[in-house]
């Protein structure tokens, strides 16, 4: 049985030189945004995050180099470095196998990934490098979803294939360094014009056989301009995580939010806790409601940079303020919380943080607090950061 343990060097190569068309889109698609991130964070952080992931290399167009360097200092992307690519995928990739050496002393694997898969779960990725380690070459695969047919040029079908016997290539690929350096190295200019996959280019030009893994249904990519929102729904499936903090008296409120919550999310992913878990694990809270019953006498408690809550890669940090205050206090307060929000909504920019109020009277429905709530945690607008909204 093979070790499940990474005691070799790894890395990353992920060419991002493409110009995606099919988006229809003048923004390449690896730059275009879901929730305010470029994909091509939420993909080199699907990988940053693995401390057995020594390295990432990203290969762009010159046109697109400044703009990824910026990324990399935004996000603290501290393993990656950002090459010139090419104009087709082939050349792009050997670009980045070239500048491998540079990076590591010693590379032994190197998985390649596509910069708009933006999905990927560390065992199937370790499972990937194991495998490459072991046999030389490695990739995964999907069952086709449709039957492949062929036509002639008339356009009458001539053959239809069996579709038991194939199945869709999907990415990350894996290969010792050696294999696919030299595979690249004796790449002819057909190759790497026309070229598309890299574990034949393995066994054409360096006899090396490949290891077949098979996969899961999120290994798609991002091709057309729908799948943005596909994507945006998925992350927040699988990353969004709510923490809310109660305080004594409005167990009612802190029910009814919970249960919203749980309609529009799954269950696992809404927690009433009393305090705010600090570490980075990604199933550890990314969005904070905070419920009040009266306004702290120390507003600088309200700012989220005083709790230094985990990895911000993935997700802005949301902490939302319900304040539930008397009649009489509402509109007194409306003004002074507004311009406090503002404020620190400005202080905190580019710190991946955003930061609302619900104020709402305690004569207020639970039902119409909660709602206001849940929409804020739903829809995660960084353009109304520092907004204080009256129920």
């Amino acid at each position: 049985m093979m070790s499940k343990f990474v005691d070799f060097n790894c890395g990353v190569v992920l060419p991002a030189s493409g110009t995606g068309e099919r988006m229809g889109m003048c923004t390449p698609k690896q730059f275009c945004t879901v929730l305010d991130r470029p994909l091509i964070v939420f993909t080199i952080s699907t990988f940053h995050r693995l401390p057995w992931i020594k390295f990432i290399i990203v290969t762009v167009s010159e046109s697109c180099k400044d703009m990824m360097l910026q990324l990399v200092t935004d996000y603290n992307l501290h393993k990656v470095t950002v090459v010139a690519g090419s104009p087709t995928r082939h050349r792009s990739i050997y670009n980045g196998i070239k500048a491998v050496a540079g990076v590591c002393s010693a590379p032994d694997v190197v998985l390649i990934h596509d910069a708009v898969r933006i999905f990927g779960e560390e065992d199937l990725i370790r499972d990937i490098a194991l495998a490459a380690h072991k046999h030389g070459a490695s990739g995964v695969t999907r069952p086709l979803i449709s039957t492949v047919i062929a036509s002639d040029s008339d356009g009458m079908l001539t053959e239809s294939l069996d579709r038991s016997q194939y199945a869709a290539s999907e990415m990350p690929q894996g290969f010792k360094y050696h294999v696919i350096k030299q595979a690249y190295e004796k790449s002819t200019d057909f190759d790497f014009d026309y070229g598309t996959e890299c574990l034949l280019l393995a066994k054409k030009r360096r006899w090396c056989e490949s290891c077949i893994v098979a996969g899961k249904p999120y290994l798609w990519k991002v091709t057309h301009k729908k799948d943005l929102h596909a994507a945006e729904a998925m992350l927040k499936e699988q990353f969004l995580h709510v923490a809310i903090l109660p305080t004594a008296g409005q167990d009612v409120l802190v029910d009814t939010l919970e249960r919203q919550l749980c309609t529009a999310l799954r269950s696992e992913q809404v927690k009433v806790t009393s305090e705010i878990i600090t570490q980075s694990h990604s199933e550890h809270a990314n969005t904070f409601i905070h419920i009040h019953s009266s306004l702290p006498s120390n507003r600088s408690a309200l700012n989220p940079a005083t709790h230094p809550c985990g990895d911000r890669l993935l997700f802005d940090h949301c902490h939302i303020h319900v304040f539930m205050l008397e009649p009489t206090q509402v509109s007194d307060q409306h003004h002074q919380l507004s311009v406090h929000f503002k404020q620190l909504a400005i202080q905190l920019k580019g710190q991946h943080f955003m930061v609302y109020a619900v104020l709402a009277q305690t004569t207020e429905s639970c039902e119409a607090v909660s709602a206001m709530v849940k929409h804020l945690v739903i829809h995660r607008s960084t353009a109304l950061s520092g907004q204080v909204f009256l129920v």
